[in-house]
């Protein structure tokens, strides 16, 4: 038999573990959605959206700008369109600086440039 204290301890652990996976399966989906807004987007850079696509675009944006690591993911992914709304909402909704912004930015560019370092070396 185990002790109660062994039990909860094992609780504990499953349920760090379910949220860690959970985490991980979210960042996975973000990731996907984030590709998926690439690809239908990236054909659009230097060209104008249509007032009812923008529309649709702010309505999406509307579920889930509460969330300031997201905004920060769709701001780095330079997605257009979809980067100046998430901006717009960084700084409306959360008191995002220009500074912090431009920081954000960086951190993108950097990451971008390590993956294509690593895809050479292969």
């Amino acid at each position: 038999m185990l002790s109660m204290e062994s039990r909860s301890k094992g609780k504990q652990l499953m349920s760090k573990y379910r949220k860690t996976m959970a985490q991980a399966m979210n960042e996975g989906a973000i990731n996907m959605q984030i590709a998926a807004l690439k690809k239908a987007y990236e054909p659009m850079r230097n060209q104008r959206i249509s007032i009812s696509n923008a529309n649709k675009l702010s309505q999406i944006f509307n579920k889930f700008d509460s969330n300031k690591e997201m905004l920060k993911q769709l701001y780095k992914a330079n997605i257009p369109f979809v980067t100046s709304i998430a901006s717009s909402r960084l700084i409306s909704k959360h008191n995002t600086k220009a500074q912090e912004l431009m920081q954000i930015r960086k951190e993108g560019i950097e990451v971008a440039t390590d993956e294509l370092k690593q895809i050479n070396e292969l």
